[in-house]
């Protein structure tokens, strides 16, 4: 989830998105659910790999479209 000052700007005309990504949100506050997933590295920087709806779940564990596009177009 992100929070600032200009975040759902753009949405109003997405009105079930808009609805549906502010659930839980405190009462005042502008935050929105991105639908991005990522990782924070030890440097604290933040990595956006993808977006929730293509990530895959393995016994492994997860996988986000990232590594295997980055493999992809190395080959390409």
């Amino acid at each position: 989830m992100v929070s600032a000052g200009h975040v759902e700007d753009h949405y109003e005309r997405l009105w079930l998105t808009d609805r549906a990504a502010r659930i839980g949100a405190v009462p005042g506050e502008r935050w929105h659910r991105t639908g991005d997933v990522g990782r924070v590295d030890s440097d604290g920087r933040l990595w956006v790999e993808g977006r929730l709806p293509h990530v895959v779940v393995t016994a492994e564990g997860v996988v986000t479209p990232v590594g295997p596009e980055q493999r992809i177009e190395a080959r390409v």
